[in-house]
């Protein structure tokens, strides 16, 4: 094999990852919503909205999966390094059991905006904890029993945040 054909393999390889990275980015993803779900096989079956709420600059993403009829509410706060899209399993358990999910990407993580993967103050893992409580209450769904499932490092903060405000943590 000569030297050029080598290069002209790497080149595509290289032409194939950066297309593949395109299609996996998070403004693709934002533009094409239903191809974000069916990648992460997130529910397809439930009444799905995606919002972005400005936090400190940032548009962070607020996912709501909600069943036909909606008995709790789960808010999840995904894991360092980690965002909603691979939950979808653990979502489709939820809300198969009547639980809606509202689920969000901490700045940097997942469809929010900010560095990735970089946090440069954790309290605004609070910030974005309380902003996800006051959308519930807002919407309506304050009086259902609610649960916070978190991931390591956001335990607590979330902890915190719920018993400086008052809020029952159910489980």
């Amino acid at each position: 094999m000569s030297l050029g054909t080598e290069n002209i393999r790497t080149g595509l390889k290289i032409s194939k990852m950066n297309e593949h990275s395109r299609l996996l980015s998070r403004e693709y993803f934002l533009e094409h919503p239903n191809t974000y779900r069916e990648y992460y096989e997130l529910p397809a079956d439930v009444d799905h909205e995606l919002q972005r709420v400005l936090l400190n600059g940032k548009q962070i993403a607020f996912q709501y999966f909600f069943p036909e009829k909606c008995e709790q509410f789960v808010l999840f706060l995904h894991g360092f390094m980690d965002h909603v899209g691979p939950q979808g399993p653990f979502i489709h358990r939820l809300v198969n059991e009547n639980i809606g999910v509202l689920a969000i990407d901490f700045p940097g993580h997942g469809l929010s905006e900010g560095d990735r993967y970089h946090i440069d103050d954790f309290n605004r893992y609070e910030e974005v904890l309380e902003e996800g409580l006051a959308q519930l209450i807002q919407r309506g769904y304050g009086d259902l029993s609610l649960l916070v499932i978190v991931r390591v490092e956001a335990s607590l903060r979330i902890i915190y945040g719920m018993m400086k405000d008052s809020f029952v943590l159910r489980s």
